[in-house]
């Protein structure tokens, strides 16, 4: 698999963004795995508001890769 989540609960969204992203990035490259990204739930929230965070930088390859691995669909 190409993926790392980092999934924690925060009580500070923007500290999640900024230390979750970070660590996800971390654990990616430790674990040799392409792509890392935080799941970001509010303490007491429920898992279904949580977000999903990750690096401009790997969208964007994210992104690429899949318009280079799958064919246009027609519909």
């Amino acid at each position: 698999d190409d993926w790392v989540l980092q999934a924690k609960a925060w009580a500070n969204v923007a500290s999640a963004l900024r230390e979750g992203t970070k660590d996800a990035q971390v654990q990616a490259y430790q674990a040799r795995r392409r792509f890392g990204a935080a799941v970001i739930k509010k303490t007491r929230g429920s898992i279904d508001d949580a977000y999903v965070a990750m690096p401009l930088s790997v969208f964007i390859e994210l992104i690429q890769s899949q318009a280079h691995s799958e064919e246009p669909e027609t519909i």
